[in-house]
């Protein structure tokens, strides 16, 4: 299945017109679907694309050819923004946008080990490198498996999957998507959402997902020039909360009631543009039902 871009029109509402020359970020390229449409919308605007998989690399040399000097790409993770940018000599930045999770092309492959649809290698690295899904349902511990199934996964039956799969691999290794699933099918009855929320938990665990969204937030409001945006799609609640609560933060602007006590605070340099998150109109699930659960928060430096 093509990867279909999320939110896209909507994400682009927020990326400037004019004549002026702008440089926007691009924090997870993968098939290029906003950065192509940033690109195309506005021919004044440079982009710079980061992405951690090396499978991307050849849809970024297609785009390099395309768009030349318009578009660079960074193949590192978004967590490297302000350093990789230094090194390009850049401080400021006009955009930053960030589609957060997985796609279309993770979950399709087989191979990559992301779905428990399809039968593949437990593996779950975005970046094809360190420690792998095999690793960590292998090798970690019961208590911190079942830590993370609670935590990253919001599972309720975290305490006995984690003590399956401890059992499970007593007698064999668990090397496959399918042998997991079977794992988990058989402690919750074929609850497929169990299986949902156990898989997502062990790929966040493994890509460090919520380390990186955090990383990036703390730098991403750094680099922006005056008002330069900053645009987040999240797809699961643990994501959708930290976005919240940090963009919340961020924008925040003291309170002169006198009814607070007084404070050194100072008003913030940011405006909520979206008090609450935009989600999918019911046409866009309908035509693409991976956007079902996607979310869009945007802050604007003033």
């Amino acid at each position: 299945m093509e990867h279909i871009p999320v939110l896209l029109n909507e994400v682009l509402s927020f990326i400037p017109d004019g004549n002026e020359k702008l440089t926007i970020v691009d924090c997870t390229f993968g098939a290029g679907g906003y950065s192509r449409a940033i690109l195309e919308k506005n021919p004044n605007i440079s982009l710079i694309a980061f992405d951690r998989d090396p499978y991307v690399q050849k849809t970024a040399d297609q785009f390099k050819k395309e768009f030349g000097n318009r578009f660079t790409f960074i193949a590192k993770p978004f967590s490297t923004l302000k350093e990789s940018l230094n090194k390009l000599k850049i401080s400021n930045v006009d955009g930053i946008i960030a589609d957060i999770g997985i796609s279309s092309m993770h979950i399709d492959h087989a191979e990559r080990g992301f779905s428990y649809q399809n039968d593949g290698p437990l593996d779950m690295r975005m970046s094809q490198d360190g420690t792998s899904a095999k690793d960590i349902v292998n090798l970690m511990g019961e208590e911190d498996l079942r830590n993370i199934i609670k935590n990253y996964g919001e599972e309720k039956a975290a305490k006995g999957i984690a003590r399956k799969i401890a059992e499970y691999r007593l007698t064999k290794e668990i090397e496959t998507t399918t042998e997991l699933r079977k794992i988990i099918d058989e402690h919750t009855n074929n609850n497929v959402k169990s299986v949902m929320r156990v898989f997502q938990a062990i790929r966040i665990a493994v890509n460090d997902e919520l380390g990186e969204l955090n990383a990036t937030l703390q730098q991403a409001v750094e680099l922006l020039n005056p008002k330069g945006i900053l645009g987040i799609v999240s797809f699961h609640s643990l994501e959708d909360r930290m976005v919240k609560q940090f963009m919340n933060d961020v924008a925040k602007e003291k309170s002169f009631s006198r009814y607070q006590p007084e404070t050194d605070e100072k008003p913030k340099d940011f405006t909520l543009l979206t008090t609450k998150a935009v989600k999918p109109s019911k046409k866009e699930i309908e035509y693409n039902q991976r956007a079902r659960s996607a979310r869009l928060r945007v802050i604007r430096r003033k």
